[in-house]
């Protein structure tokens, strides 16, 4: 998987622990629409969680800034999911033909209706698990969790069961 387009929330979560690096592992490049960079630089500001994706954005090596060209689709989810990141994270993906990393599930429910490939941040782990560039999802979780990520029980215990990690 060499590019994605993503939303704020799994850039969040991985800058949140300092763990760009295991984005970077899976992906070669992320494109990030222009909502995502207003909501996670420019309302962001001061917003330790996205200190990492903040500096990485600004830098431009590996996590691009791509603006989203006015269409019936992206005005078709808008409307769905609001004026929101989500919206063109979905839409640059299913542009380019790319997998788009997202995690809120209606947005993925929405992504995954129009034809796009949708992997989330326990997606991302996965993959980095199974290349062996991490040797446990676990700690990565607990502390994205401590800084407010939010997962619910059952799908941490499901997940780190699937993984040999219980």
């Amino acid at each position: 998987m060499p590019i994605c387009a993503a939303d704020t929330s799994p850039l969040i979560a991985f800058s949140g622990i300092d763990r760009l690096d295991v984005l970077r592992s899976v992906f070669d490049q992320v494109w990030v629409p222009t909502k995502v960079y207003t909501e996670t630089v420019t309302q962001g500001d001061g917003w330790l969680e996205a200190a990492a994706v903040q500096r990485e954005l600004l830098g431009a090596t590996w996590i691009h800034i791509m603006p989203v060209e006015r269409s019936p689709l992206l005005a078709s989810l808008y409307c769905e999911l609001g004026d929101c990141g989500e919206a063109e994270a979905i839409c640059l993906a299913l542009t380019h033909q790319m997998p788009v990393l997202l995690d809120e599930l209606f947005g993925r429910k929405v992504a995954a209706r129009e034809g796009a490939e949708v992997i989330g941040t326990l997606g991302v782990l996965r993959v980095a698990k199974r290349r062996g560039i991490i040797p446990e999802v676990a700690p990565l979780i607990t502390g994205m969790i401590g800084n407010g990520y939010h997962l619910k029980d059952k799908l941490i215990s499901q997940f780190l069961t699937e993984l040999g990690e219980t």
